[in-house]
């Protein structure tokens, strides 16, 4: 394969795997709701209490957006029974701010759990569009409102995915969704708000890059430091870590666009650094062991690619190593058998 090829795979593998992990929230956060909601079903809304039911409301749809527990039916019910309260509530107000946000991280939770189940579902993109309508009134009444402008960065981030088919409309959103993110005061975000900014800016930083946008490269690197930041605090994180090396190979692949190696390499090493911190932390973990050997294999290809037959060898050897530890988990895993394999003859075509 030639040497543009070989780049263009990479860009894709690379690329696709940045798509794949970064999709979704990925901090968890404990439910601390100040309404059973199994009561939904049965909870009345008058003009006497519609205030203190916005409020019980919000605080479900809140910590719900910040919690990473698996999406169920139920939740897609709970959901459901949620935006019919606060349809009712709005009955009785035009000037809550909480009303409005709760509306549209609700619609955007319902889109999301839809998405899982049926992704061509019409109701998916109506869904993200309330929400969307819902979270500008929102900021309307209450402007700068961090929560709000990450939520709203969310909804139009997945309706640029859904429009990727159209380039035009992909595009926009995009545009939208990344003015909303740069309206966002990092300084003064949570930790968990912050690992939800980040993983926001490498989602559209994805979608930039399908839609060659050059400013991906900057909302990668905000990405970056970010999560270093906030390792500074924690540095052994795992999922923290994870995503940051995610990070790096996505940054690197901005540079395999271009052909231009020296710079890839460089980040392509800081991911493997720090997947190897996180296999030191996590050793019987298969995923980790997983994204390590892929990445030391991108690095060695890259090296042979370039000349560099020494620090090639180095690398598939290291890579090698990771795959035979996988297979003491997965024994007789036919996809390590066949990595094995190639990785001897990669290994023995360089000595």
């Amino acid at each position: 394969m030639g040497e543009s090829g070989f780049l263009i795979l990479l860009v894709v593998v690379i690329l696709g795997f940045g798509m794949f992990f970064m999709g979704g929230n990925n901090y968890i956060v404990n439910r601390v709701y100040t309404v059973d909601t199994k009561d939904l079903a049965n909870m009345n809304v008058n003009k006497q209490n519609y205030q203190s039911v916005i409020s019980k409301l919000n605080d479900v749809a809140t910590h719900s957006y910040l919690d990473n527990n698996p999406k169920s039916l139920n939740d897609l019910t709970t959901f459901k029974q949620t935006l019919a309260l606060l349809e009712k509530a709005k009955q009785f107000t035009t000037d809550s701010p909480s009303l409005y946000s709760s509306m549209g991280v609700v619609q955007n939770q319902i889109a999301s759990f839809i998405d899982l189940q049926t992704p061509n579902d019409p109701e998916i993109i109506k869904n993200l569009e309330n929400s969307v309508t819902n979270l500008k009134q929102a900021l309307k009444l209450k402007p700068k409102d961090n929560f709000n402008l990450l939520v709203l960065a969310d909804s139009l981030i997945q309706l640029s995915q859904k429009y990727s088919n159209q380039q035009e409309s992909a595009l926009s959103y995009a545009n939208e969704a990344n003015n909303n993110l740069g309206l966002i005061d990092n300084q003064t975000l949570q930790v968990n708000l912050k690992i939800l900014y980040a993983n926001e800016a490498v989602n559209l930083a994805n979608i930039k890059s399908v839609l060659n946008q050059a400013n991906a490269n900057d909302l990668y690197q905000t990405a970056i430091t970010t999560y270093l930041s906030l390792l500074t605090k924690n540095p052994n994180d795992i999922t923290i870590n994870t995503n940051l090396a995610s990070c790096y190979m996505n940054q690197a692949n901005q540079y395999l666009q271009k052909n231009d190696t020296t710079d890839a390499i460089i980040y392509i090493n800081q991911a493997v650094n720090i997947e190897q911190k996180i296999v030191m932390l996590n050793p019987k973990d298969f995923e980790s062991l997983n994204n390590y050997a892929r990445d030391l294999t991108i690095l060695a290809q890259v090296n042979q690619q370039i000349g560099n037959k020494l620090e090639a060898v180095k690398s598939y050897t290291l890579a090698l190593d990771i795959n035979n530890r996988m297979l003491t988990l997965k024994p007789n895993d036919n996809q390590l058998l066949s990595n094995i394999s190639i990785l001897n003859q990669q290994i023995n075509q360089l000595k």
